[in-house]
């Protein structure tokens, strides 16, 4: 790699990035996480950078510093918990069972069927409120609050 220009290493440097290189040239620090790099084979990485001024002395940029850190294998594993938690919350939510979550004894939240059990017109009448309120006396022992 000695010898060689950033571009020639990546030549599929994008366009945007190397308007933030001349920036940082110019004198400005700028920097972006969890961006996009769309590869030459059609893939994407996503990369956290930095890039700044390098000064030779005050007021003289001699160059510019890039920091990059690929967190694709991070991005990618976020990308997944969000598929995987709307695919969840989508079962529950047409699931024929009540559902409460709770949160410090007071309700988190409410499936369709809990709202229908309750009697309520709407999730939001029910989130905030204390769990226990739902439940007759003689019945609370089997609620469990803990989480």
């Amino acid at each position: 790699l000695l010898g060689r220009s950033h571009y020639e290493v990546f030549p599929e440097i994008p366009e945007r990035w190397r308007e933030v290189h001349r920036a940082a040239l110019a004198g400005t620090a700028l920097g972006q996480d969890d961006d996009p790099f769309p590869r030459a084979d059609g893939s994407v990485d996503w990369v956290t950078w930095r890039a700044q001024p390098w000064y030779v002395e005050q007021g003289v940029v001699g160059g510019l510093i890039l920091l990059a850190d690929v967190v694709t294998r991070r991005k990618q594993a976020e990308i997944a918990l969000r598929h995987s938690d709307a695919r969840y919350r989508d079962l529950v939510e047409a699931s024929p069972v009540a559902v409460m979550v709770n949160r410090g004894g007071l309700v988190d939240y409410v499936n369709a069927a809990a709202v229908a059990l309750f009697g309520a017109r709407s999730p939001d009448d029910l989130v905030g409120t204390p769990v226990l309120d739902r439940w007759r006396k003689r019945s609370r022992s089997c609620v469990s609050l803990s989480g």
